[in-house]
């Protein structure tokens, strides 16, 4: 189903609660895409020092 759709360059946005099953979904999209070109990104590892800052103070 989504093979079709990622044939061009795209960016997709997953948004659920924990546990919905984003990470599966994306998996297997991965996993039936032609070419393998993803990029995975793990938002909640990012950190900013200013919002860091803030909730130190």
């Amino acid at each position: 189903m989504f093979s079709k759709l990622i044939k061009a360059k795209k960016t997709f946005f997953l948004n659920g609660t924990w546990g919905s099953g984003k990470t599966e979904c994306l998996n297997m999209v991965s996993n039936q895409a032609e070419e393998k070109n993803f990029i995975f990104l793990k938002l909640w590892e990012l950190k900013d020092e200013i919002v860091d800052s803030h909730y130190q103070n």
